[in-house]
């Protein structure tokens, strides 16, 4: 993950200054595991596991943002409204 910062100008036009910790950079791809080639039970089988390590990821992530008193900071911010981005 990388830390940004930039100016952004909302819809409404007010201009802020905004301190990032980037999650996701704008994209319009999909992106996945190709698993098509796994055996259906392997397949079942390393679905079921990658889901259960995610999920405990998100709990794991969520009380950080708990611990931080950040839960309600998720942001996006449309591309083309980022000016000045260190």
């Amino acid at each position: 993950m990388k830390y940004t910062e930039f100016t952004y100008t909302d819809a409404k036009g007010k201009i802020t200054s905004r301190k990032v910790l980037v999650i996701q950079e704008p994209s319009n791809k999909l992106m996945g595991i190709e698993v098509g080639e796994m055996e259906p039970e392997d397949r079942v089988a390393f679905m079921a596991e990658y889901n259960k390590i995610f999920q405990q990821f998100i709990e794991a992530v969520n009380d950080l943002k708990d611990d931080f008193d950040v839960t309600h900071n998720l942001r996006q911010f449309i591309d083309t409204n980022i000016k000045d981005r260190v």
